[in-house]
Order: C-alpha cells, then sequence, then structure tokens
C-alpha cells in the first residue's frame, strides 16, 4: 500500500498503481505454455477438471510478471511502457509455489532466466501438440530397455574387474587390467553409448529442456569410466522417465 498525508493531517490509503495484465492477456500467456509451469524443475500442469462441477476447471497457474507491475516488485523495469509492461510478452506462466519462489529470490531468478524459461516453455508445448500418449509410451519403453542393459553391462564390466589372476607379478597385473579396462571402455562406446545420446535428445524434446545434454555432462562422461559410473547414468535415466510420466 501507498501511505500519503494530506491536508488537515488526515493519512490516506491508496493502492500503489500496478500494470496488471487483462483476463485475455493471462489466457495467451497460459496457453501459449501449454498451461503448464515454465519452472523446468516443476512444469506441473496447472488445470484440472472441478470435481464438484461437471461444467468447470479449476486453475492453481499465475499469470507472472517477468519485470514487475510496479517499482515496488521484482526486477521492476522503469524505461518499460505500460503497454510493454502488461503485454504477453512480459508474462511467464508458472504454478502458485514457483511463482512464489520467483519473487523472493530475484537476484536468483533474473530476467534473462525467466525469459529463457518461457522460451523454453512455449517450445514445449508446441512439441506436445505434435507428440501423442502413444510416443511417450514407446520412449518409455525405450527407457527401460536401454536401463536394463545398462545395469547389466555394468555388472558384466564389475565381475570382469574382479576376476583377474591377482597371482601375476604387479606389472603383468597392471597391463592386464589396463587391457580390460580398455575393452570394457570400447565395448560401452559400441554397444551403449549410441542409444545413450539418441534417447537423451528424445528425451531433451519431449520434456522441452534443451539443456539436458548439457546438464547430465558430467554423468554422461562418468559412464566412460567404469562400472559406477555406468550405473549413476542408468539411475539418471530412471529420474527422467519419472519426469516424461509427469511432465
Amino acid at each position: 500500500m501507498d501511505i500519503r498525508a494530506v491536508s488537515g493531517g488526515v493519512i490516506k490509503v491508496t493502492a500503489l498503481s500496478r500494470d496488471e495484465f487483462t483476463k485475455p492477456t493471462r489466457d495467451t500467456i497460459a496457453r501459449r505454455s501449454g498451461y503448464r509451469c515454465a519452472f523446468p524443475n516443476c512444469r506441473k500442469l496447472t488445470i484440472r477438471p472441478n470435481p464438484s462441477d461437471p461444467s468447470s476447471s479449476v486453475n492453481e497457474g499465475i499469470g507472472a510478471h517477468i519485470c514487475a507491475a510496479s517499482p515496488e516488485g521484482p526486477r521492476y523495469d522503469p524505461a518499460m511502457t505500460k503497454e510493454q509492461r502488461t503485454s504477453a510478452e512480459n508474462g511467464i506462466w508458472l504454478c502458485g509455489t514457483c511463482s512464489q519462489i520467483v519473487d523472493k529470490l530475484p537476484n536468483t531468478y533474473s530476467i534473462e532466466t525467466l525469459r529463457h524459461w518461457k522460451q523454453s516453455a512455449e517450445r514445449a508445448a508446441a512439441r506436445d501438440a505434435q507428440t501423442t500418449a502413444y510416443d511417450i509410451d514407446g520412449l518409455l519403453a525405450e527407457i527401460d530397455k536401454l536401463h536394463d542393459a545398462m545395469i547389466s553391462f555394468a555388472h558384466k564390466w564389475m565381475n570382469t574387474d574382479s576376476s583377474v589372476d591377482w597371482t601375476l607379478t604387479w606389472e603383468e597385473l597392471t597391463s592386464k587390467l589396463m587391457l580390460q579396462s580398455n575393452q570394457r571402455r570400447h565395448d560401452y562406446f559400441i554397444e551403449i553409448q549410441p542409444q545413450l545420446l539418441a534417447i537423451l535428445e528424445r528425451i531433451s524434446t519431449a520434456l522441452g529442456r534443451p539443456s539436458l545434454m548439457m546438464e547430465l555432462q558430467r554423468d554422461i562422461m562418468g559412464a566412460q569410466t567404469n562400472n559406477l559410473g555406468v550405473e549413476r547414468m542408468a539411475n539418471e535415466l530412471q529420474k527422467l522417465r519419472s519426469q516424461l510420466l509427469y511432465r
């Protein structure tokens, strides 16, 4: 609220001026995001049937301002006009929880970050419009198959390493371990890696997360190193599978 002194010592309290979205603009922001929260780690669907009224729905999303609607708000840009501030371009669709987090931490969630999320969410909505449940079911089945293959490969790698003849001399033992490890890495590059990279690309597209490959770079590289790395990458696949189910 804006508290101001007026003549006669009377205090008048008025609401701060806010450049709010119109309902049509909020609807546009929501539809362009596919009614999903644009926070990359959330992506919650924000609209659902009203269980008590078959003729209506329940909306749990918010058309949030990227640059605040008033000077006291987070990420306010005084250079913007009212028309720019109230345009759909300045809006991002978030669930109630994520909108509070984003506004409480404006330095963490910058204008550039929110615009990137908005673009990613809109690209994902466009792809979702062309992706059927059958497509997702097929991708889930392929993830399960690759996961099982990776776990089996990791166990085989571990068993090979543990079957070394420990009566060998140190030089012989070192040489044999290196040969076995190099062979396992070679087998991994032939049997697993191509499938992994291809399926991660498809998951990235389905989730609308173009940065997914970069986010998993450490795990991807680690899987090329030893059996534990392969298992960790397999576990990451399972996490992505869960995200696909609730995307």
